[in-house]
């Protein structure tokens, strides 16, 4: 079927044509396709032209003009007519496939960036490496796997699967064989006030598709009306799922103002975590924007790993194993707010205990990597066995075999690759965990360090400043980069004003580039007993300043004036002289 937009290796063979027409033709007679008659235009209309191998023509230019009736003149890139329209066939696609056609046999998805259509055959179990989605459950009964290509769109409209004032829907957080106890939320269905004409569905909706990116939690929700009785069920049921917390919430309307009002309440002793309100101006943008915008903002808040769902801990339900696995989680991330050299080796042990009672948990296999990894750059006592980061690199591998959609697995490979000096691996591991969640502070700070070390200081800084705007509260290593780029840069007192900020400060990176500020400042003595810190936590730090310069991925410029603050104050001690015999100060080959 030449042209049907049939990804590679699906093929629809010879009947294909019709079986799509006939797929399309049952789409636009459902009832529970809830789209305006335009959108049905827009459908139909980039279906025949697959199939009539004309894909390649869709575009938002000839969309506009041959779908919506514009004149020559459009300008797609000005208005954005037909990508919200996309974005509404979207969405109502992806409900479809979710209730009336969830065992339709063919697929019709109009993938993100792109207005040409994929057709999908469905089978009812996928071949195992392309498997990937976490099963979801309804009731408890399993429901077909979904493939990669569409995961992050049929995330967004998992909670519209199933109807009915008790109709529940579980999502699973990861392909995970034995229980793992982790915070658990169940999201009651928010609750419509003052005339908010229906939108209440809508961001709890959102509100479940964003939570479900984060694998370290689990989600249920209750689809019912929000009725008090309905509280009192989503209370009920909350208890017995063993759910760790209810996330409730309201939408209210008044003129063109919304307002959005959450609240998290720990399900043991209904305790309130966490709440907070979001007013929102309904003519400053897309309804669907402002519910996307609302439901990453919730999701940020309260599942991000050090986040209110991880601030209280689950009852100690299950297997002691199960539980230990879940307090091995919540001492990975309080190490990471720390970085404490002592408490390093017991955090890779209880890892490692992890996995290995849990082999198929991961973002257990994840966690054990960045922990791993830290061993490399910090210089923190290598544990026993492999070489850390071999170590790192093969967990990493395996978290992403497991579950290909763990953002933390992704994370981790993105690190370890970018220490061994693979910035090619390491940038497509990053972009491919911010696609699967933009709203993870953990990563975006990670990657956006990463990214600026090796030389995209722009996009790189730009990160970083939007996890600190996001979450002013939170892990603050992130300062220490911002602090490379104003050395870099000349800005030598800002740095240390960043330093300042920075949590943990006396880590042994922190250190040097405290020293290297300290130094060009004129500073020498601070310079040198912040360098002195640095080489006792470093041991032979300036025998492998290369490799160290390297494995950083760090370009020139930052090498160089790195180089001149430490040797201006004798920061590093003589053997700064002897580490830059063999390179000039940029840590190229001398000629």
């Amino acid at each position: 079927m030449a042209g049907a937009g049939s990804e590679p290796g699906t093929t629809l063979g010879s009947s294909g044509d019709a079986a799509v027409r006939a797929q399309l033709a049952r789409i636009l007679a459902s009832k529970g396709f809830a789209v305006s008659e335009r959108g049905r235009r827009f459908l139909t209309y980039v279906v025949d032209e697959t199939l009539a191998g004309r894909g390649e023509r869709i575009k938002a230019y000839t969309v506009g003009i041959e779908v919506f009736g514009r004149d020559d003149s459009f300008d797609a890139q000005g208005d954005p007519v037909v990508r919200l329209e996309a974005g509404r066939l979207r969405r109502a696609l992806e409900h479809y496939y979710l209730t009336e056609g969830r065992d339709d046999p063919i697929e019709i998805v109009i993938p993100k960036g792109n207005y040409q259509p994929i057709f999908r055959r469905r089978a009812a179990e996928p071949p195992h490496e392309t498997a990937i989605l976490p099963e979801a459950a309804r009731d408890g009964r399993p429901v077909r796997k979904l493939l990669w290509p569409v995961a992050a769109a049929v995330i967004g409209g998992l909670l519209l699967a199933g109807v009915g004032t008790l109709a529940y829907l579980r999502l699973a957080p990861g392909p995970v064989a034995t229980a793992v106890v982790r915070p658990s939320v169940l999201v009651a269905p928010f609750a419509e006030r003052a005339g908010s004409g229906g939108l209440a569905q809508g961001v709890t909706d959102q509100v479940v598709a964003e939570l479900t990116r984060f694998r370290e939690i689990v989600v249920y929700s209750h689809v019912g009306a929000a009725t008090d009785d309905g509280r009192d069920l989503s209370r009920g049921r909350a208890q017995q799922l063993g759910a760790t917390h209810l996330l409730e919430g309201s939408v209210a309307t008044s003129g063109d103002k919304l307002r959005v009002t959450v609240r998290l309440e720990a399900v043991a002793d209904g305790a309130v975590v966490w709440s907070a309100s979001f007013d929102r101006d309904q003519k400053a943008a897309d309804l669907f924007a402002l519910q996307d915008e609302i439901a990453r903002e919730v999701a940020t808040r309260i599942a991000q790993p050090y986040g209110e769902l991880a601030r209280t801990a689950p009852q100690a339900v299950g297997r002691p194993d199960d539980l230990d696995a879940y307090r091995c989680s919540l001492a990975f991330y309080a190490y990471r707010r720390t970085l404490d050299r002592a408490e390093y080796p017991r955090v890779v042990e209880c890892l490692r205990r992890t996995v290995a009672h849990h082999p198929d948990y991961a973002t257990g296999w994840a966690t054990l990597a960045m922990a791993l990894v830290d061993s490399d750059r910090f210089g923190f006592p290598a544990p026993a066995g492999p070489p850390p980061l071999e170590e790192a690199t093969a967990a990493a591998r395996r978290a992403i075999a497991l579950d290909a959609n763990d953002v933390r697995a992704w994370q981790a490979l993105m690190l370890a690759s970018y220490l061994r000096s693979d910035v090619t691996e390491g940038q497509a591991a990053g972009e491919r965990a911010l696609e699967l969640n933009p709203n993870d502070l953990e990563l975006v700070g990670e990657y956006g360090m990463r990214l600026a070390m090796a030389g995209d200081w722009d996009r790189g800084t730009a990160m970083i400043r939007s996890v600190i705007d996001r979450d002013p509260a939170g892990v603050r290593f992130h300062y220490s980069i911002l602090a490379l780029d104003a050395i870099r840069r000349g800005e030598h007192a800002e740095a240390l004003g960043l330093l300042d900020r920075s949590s943990p400060v006396n880590v042994p990176t922190s250190d040097l580039l405290r020293a290297a500020a300290l130094g060009h400042l004129g500073r020498t003595e601070e310079a040198r007993e912040a360098g002195a810190r640095a080489l006792q936590a470093l041991p032979g730090f300036l025998d492998r300043l290369d490799a160290e310069f390297r494995k950083r991925n760090l370009q020139a410029d930052s090498r160089k004036a790195l180089i001149e603050g430490w040797a201006r104050a004798d920061a590093l001690g003589p053997g700064l002289a002897e580490a830059l015999k063999p390179a000039d100060a940029s840590g190229s080959p001398a000629p």
